[in-house]
């Protein structure tokens, strides 16, 4: 039998069949723990908010929800302490510039955001506010049109499984801007999942209300059983 799926996660990670059920979990808790401290920050209890906010941020290292950070440091300039707050988006942005961060989110839009975040501190940027549309949730892109890629005659020659992952670059749209193969088992599969790549299309990524560029990892999934 001749299997060929087209998945759609992310994370990259060669042991992706293992590994997306661990990523989807990681990344819902940090859901959670972003929309709990945010609630608790609405609420006024700053030394809760600030507690979570820096919980999130010792175990959030791709920076997904990067936005703590600013509303951090507005809970400790709210408990006195404004220049502490000050000094903690200054470490943010040494984090972000140091380190690879989000696999999700283009790094240029989260060190402009870091940037922006101290620039109008003690504010919030506009949309960060819910009169500009924030909300306190993330909406990954989502696949509109797939194509699955032909098992070519050469694989199943060799009688051969294996794998492709695709990096999609979209813009702020959801246009795809650029991709190309980041990982592949073999290369005999290489050129038949190129052959349909340019056929899927996506929604945008949606941040925190703010449509912005991503990226999003497919794996073209190749067996015989």
């Amino acid at each position: 039998m001749i299997i060929v799926t087209g998945m759609f996660f992310f994370g990259c990670s060669s042991r992706f069949e293992t590994s997306t059920g661990s990523n989807a979990r990681y990344f819902h808790a940090l859901d959670s723990l972003f929309t709990s401290a945010y609630t608790q920050y609405e609420q006024g209890k700053y030394d809760t908010a600030l507690k979570r906010f820096n919980l999130l941020a010792a175990v959030d290292s791709l920076c997904i929800h990067y936005e703590g950070y600013a509303f951090r440091a507005q809970c400790l300039l709210n408990l006195g302490y404004g220049g502490v707050g000050l000094s903690s988006l200054d470490s943010a942005i040494a984090f972000a510039e140091r380190n690879r961060v989000s696999n999700i989110i283009d790094s240029t839009v989260i060190l402009t955001d870091l940037r922006q975040f101290k620039l109008e501190f003690p504010n919030l940027p506009s949309y960060l506010l819910p009169s500009g549309g924030f909300v306190p949730y993330d909406s990954l892109p989502r696949a509109t049109e797939r194509s699955l890629a032909r098992y070519s005659d050469a694989a199943i020659k060799k009688f051969v499984s294996g794998y492709v992952i695709v990096e999609y670059r979209l813009n702020a749209l959801g246009v795809v801007t650029q991709l190309n193969i980041t990982e592949s088992s073999d290369k005999i599969f290489n050129e038949s999942v190129l052959s349909v790549a340019d056929n899927w299309k996506f929604t945008p990524m949606v941040k925190k209300g703010r449509k912005i560029p991503s990226k999003v990892l497919i794996p073209f999934l190749f067996r015989i059983r």
